[in-house]
């Protein structure tokens, strides 16, 4: 299976995202369903759902943290975007519990195909707050290619 762990966000704070996403263009962009929308903490990749659960039953998580979702951005950066996300703060510490070493909270909104100018659309929700959430479960999620896209599934969930 392919397996990565990571947080979901509230249903209200995936509605204000979604509204963003509907701003974005329709052409040259595969927008993230509002229903796939999380925060990867860690790709694992082709994985057993036993082994990997038993790896991050082991793991002190130490308790639930605040996640902020503020803010645009792009990767890799403006001149060349790939992936438009919303900024997600708070879970640094369950990424480096994870092994992950450069972590980057973001959610991602699109992927680009081709070549746009978002400026207007970065500029307008580089502060945006679009709400905090308290951290409580991490899920162990398997990922389902689709030629229509990836479908989203929880396979288990840890409390942290």
């Amino acid at each position: 299976m392919r397996l990565f762990v990571a947080v979901v966000p509230p249903e209200e704070i995936k509605e204000r995202l979604y509204r963003v996403i509907k701003e974005l263009p329709e052409e040259g962009l595969k927008k993230v369903p509002k229903e796939n929308l999380h925060i990867t903490l860690q790709f694992i990749g082709e994985g057993e759902v036993e082994e990997e659960g038993r790896r991050l039953e082991k793991i002190d998580f130490g308790g639930p943290a605040v996640c902020r979702v503020e803010g645009l951005g792009v990767f890799p950066n403006r001149n060349f975007v790939r992936v438009i996300w919303a900024g997600a703060q708070g879970l640094e510490r369950f990424a480096e519990k994870l092994g992950e070493r450069n972590f980057k909270g973001h959610i991602t909104l699109a992927r680009v195909k081709k070549k746009h100018d978002f400026s207007a659309i970065l500029e307008k929700y580089k502060k945006e707050v679009f709400g905090e959430f308290e951290v409580k479960k991490i899920y162990l999620m398997e990922s389902i290619l689709k030629r229509e896209g990836p479908i989203y599934r929880r396979v288990r969930e840890f409390y942290v």
